[in-house]
């Protein structure tokens, strides 16, 4: 919201903002992991881009099962968040 209303205003401070909360959280539970997906959505779970977006070459739909299945799954995170990165098979 605040990017639509705004422009950039926010953009260079919330990223850091985010990714120090994320670094503070898997540094004090050993049980969190995060994975942040590029792009304009903001939720991704209940969208067909569930299965093709991705990081690294891992789709979200991927790195959510091997997490539910209880695997220790690496963090992930984009790095031109811009653009969601697209995984094909």
């Amino acid at each position: 919201y605040g990017f639509s209303v705004f422009g950039d205003f926010f953009a260079p401070s919330w990223d850091k903002v985010m990714y120090t909360n994320l670094d503070g959280l898997d540094a004090t539970h050993e049980n969190f992991s995060s994975m942040v997906v590029g792009g304009k959505s903001h939720t991704i779970l209940a969208s067909p881009e569930f299965y093709t977006y991705g990081v690294d070459g891992m789709t979200v739909r991927d790195w959510f099962t091997a997490l539910l299945a209880g695997e220790k799954v690496e963090n992930l995170r984009c790095t031109d968040c811009v653009e969601a990165e697209v995984v094909t098979p």
